[in-house]
């Protein structure tokens, strides 16, 4: 927060093209969802930006940037039907020409992400597949430009295909993407494959749940530790009733988030029905 604070003031100093403020401020308004400070996860709407009134007066480029950011929460808070609705927007000539470096790698993870659960689903799972392949070949080509997130991106969207493709759950994969995020500072990115690794396991429906319950534990102590209050609220309420009481958000001695102080608790509130 601090630090997009500081960047929009420089931007607005040296008028920077408004295209690439709205990335700072799409990117801005996202983690300030993340963190809770805004009335609703999964619209742009507080204090960096308001979605409704910033669409009417933006370029096509930085209006796709928004789309993304829109396309990425969806996919955060597991809003499966409007993920698909966004992305297919996204597929669409005008965005799709639009994408830009710092859109198009967020964009070919989540899609990916987003086609598998789909795949999961049974909904065209033959389509979605081989989709999510070629999202992931992006990925793959793009590493060779040597940016670690693009780096990361990959292990996490190559774990969880293989792991859609066996219908077993590559552990191995998902820690080695865990890790690797972690080495580098990248806390968000643990979280998520961590949380892939999670929800993957769920499906299998194992009689021993241990290891739901670890990776449960690791995923909300990452999630706390980035910050991110609304995504541990969500979690909580949505799915912490299926796991021991008192255990949601506990740090275990597998997890490392350095500099961080992670709470051994968080709020737990009534379960809503969501789909796996």
């Amino acid at each position: 927060d601090k630090t997009m604070r500081a960047m929009m003031r420089k931007m607005k100093r040296f008028k920077v093209a408004s295209s690439v403020q709205a990335l700072v401020r799409s990117n801005w308004q996202g983690v300030l969802n993340l963190m809770g400070r805004c009335e609703d996860v999964l619209k742009l709407n507080g204090e960096a930006m308001n979605e409704d009134e910033i669409f009417r007066k933006i370029s096509p480029v930085s209006e796709t940037t928004l789309k993304v950011m829109q396309f990425e929460l969806a996919c955060h808070f597991r809003a499966l039907n409007r993920a698909r609705q966004l992305m297919e927007e996204i597929e669409t000539t005008k965005h799709r020409n639009a994408l830009i470096s710092q859109t198009i790698v967020a964009y070919n993870l989540w899609a990916g992400l987003t086609r598998l659960d789909l795949a999961r689903q049974g909904r065209r799972r033959r389509a979605n597949l081989r989709l999510a392949r070629i999202n992931k070949k992006f990925l793959e080509k793009a590493v060779e430009m040597v940016a670690l997130t693009l780096d990361l991106s990959w292990c996490i969207l190559d774990a969880d295909l293989k792991s859609a493709q066996k219908k077993r759950t590559q552990l191995q994969l998902y820690d080695t993407a865990i890790e690797a995020a972690l080495e580098h500072g990248f806390v968000g990115f643990a979280g998520v494959a961590c949380e892939r690794a999670y929800f993957s396991l769920q499906r299998q429906r194992l009689t021993d749940d241990s290891l739901s319950q670890r990776y449960w534990d690791r995923m909300m102590a990452l999630y706390i530790g980035w910050s991110a209050k609304a995504k541990v609220d969500w979690l909580t309420s949505s799915f912490g009733y299926l796991h021991e009481p008192g255990q949601q958000g506990r740090q275990v001695p597998e997890v490392v988030v350095r500099q961080k102080n992670l709470p051994s608790d968080t709020t737990q509130k009534e379960p809503t029905p969501i789909d796996l």
